[in-house]
């Protein structure tokens, strides 16, 4: 079986919508610049989509060129936020995005995962519940707090073998990032825990 090098899929919908446009009005010839997949993917704006694709599919390639279509069928650049985990591949898109089109793709507002949710908490803190100067933890504070949880609680004893803070992390991001009750990864990734499990949840509280 032949694997498929796009699959795209319409959120919260059956099927997939497509508005049918004259593509003479588009200053890139987007059906020459791209495969069939990576054009199905590019000119699909209407809606939220879900797009899998394999590495050196041309991920990258297809969503320049979604924003420059984004921008062409008149979408105001400044309400396009193009979001990845590193600022310079979130510049590097806008800036092919800008060559490949014109100056307005260089409107878009860009950076990392972290930075807008940071931004956008800041901005909202009172209404999440939250003091305005609230401080985020890194991964090593994150692991230096629960070390201290850890050996304060007083359940690291040389009797028995309890996790180290490096796999107590590891299990609760995986709870929060799979969207798992903490029970289930300890019975999926680390049985040999699973008899103390009362007290990794303790410790998560």
């Amino acid at each position: 079986m032949t694997q498929k090098k796009y699959r795209l899929k319409r959120l919260n919908k059956t099927g997939l919508i497509h508005q049918t446009f004259d593509e003479a009005r588009f200053v890139i010839n987007y059906k020459n610049e791209l495969n069939e997949s990576q054009y199905e993917a590019a000119s699909a704006v209407e809606g939220a989509y879900l797009i899998i694709a394999g590495a050196g599919t041309g991920k990258t390639r297809t969503l320049v060129y979604r924003v420059a279509r984004l921008v062409e069928l008149g979408y105001d650049p400044k309400s396009i936020l193009l979001l990845t985990f590193t600022r310079k591949a979130a510049n590097e898109m806008m800036n092919r995005a800008s060559v490949l089109l014109d100056k307005r793709c260089s409107k878009i507002r860009g950076g990392t995962f972290h930075s807008f949710a940071n931004l956008t908490l800041r901005k909202y803190a009172k209404a999440a519940g939250l003091a305005s100067n609230f401080t985020i933890l890194d991964q090593g504070d994150t692991g230096d707090v629960i070390n201290l949880i850890r050996t304060q609680s007083g359940l690291v004893t040389d009797k028995k073998r309890f996790p180290k803070k490096t796999t107590l992390l590891k299990i609760y991001s995986l709870s929060i990032n799979k969207d798992k009750p903490i029970s289930e990864i300890v019975e999926q990734e680390y049985p040999h825990y699973r008899n103390l499990l009362p007290q990794i949840l303790e410790i998560n509280k």
